[in-house]
């Protein structure tokens, strides 16, 4: 998330030096060098490990709690992508600039980088699932109360602040609990 919070604020300066098209190529020049280099350094263990699940299992589908859990993850993710790629086009709809826009999904990018993990070590105190539902229900409120009426760009940083910390709970809590989930 780190990564994004420096992304966002070059490719601004890129637009407003090369344009738009060379902008979003370079960000996919990155992106995809950075993802390259991670998959090179990834090792498979199945020789060492030997799992006995597999990686896709098409009895699963036929069990309610599976369904559930793919539906949580399916509308959490929905509002996750809704807010990180709408918020600065908010912005500009708003009569900002590209530039405010841009900072503005910088900040939710670098709260995100912090509230993680602060997410993580509240859910280990507390409990997964009264974490994910707690910061699931003020996220979905934060969207109505907050950014539906916001008309300023005050309040638009107050609210990539405040959500930034909140909208990747499903990586925090959902990944840990499918890990200790038994699927036989």
């Amino acid at each position: 998330m780190l990564g994004f919070f420096y992304l966002d604020l070059f490719t601004w300066t890129d637009t407003s030096s090369i344009g738009l098209p060379w902008a979003l190529r370079t960000t996919g020049i990155i992106s995809f060098a950075a993802n390259l280099s991670a998959t090179m350094l990834l090792r498979d263990r199945n020789a060492t490990v030997r799992p006995t699940q597999h990686g896709f299992a098409l009895y699963l589908l036929k069990r309610k709690d599976v369904w559930l859990l793919l539906s949580y993850s399916f509308t959490n993710l929905f509002g996750y992508m809704t807010v990180l790629y709408s918020l600065s086009n908010f912005a500009v709809d708003l009569g900002l600039s590209q530039q405010q826009a841009s900072i503005i999904t910088a900040l939710l990018n670098l709260t995100t980088f912090v509230g993680r993990p602060l997410l993580g070590l509240t859910s280990d105190r507390l409990g997964k699932i009264p974490v994910t539902a707690c910061s699931a229900l003020v996220m979905g409120l934060s969207c109505f109360v907050i950014w539906l009426p916001c008309n300023s760009y005050g309040v638009l940083i107050f609210y990539a602040l405040f959500t930034g910390g909140i909208v990747g709970t499903f990586w925090v809590v959902c990944c840990p609990r499918i890990h200790f989930y038994d699927f036989r």
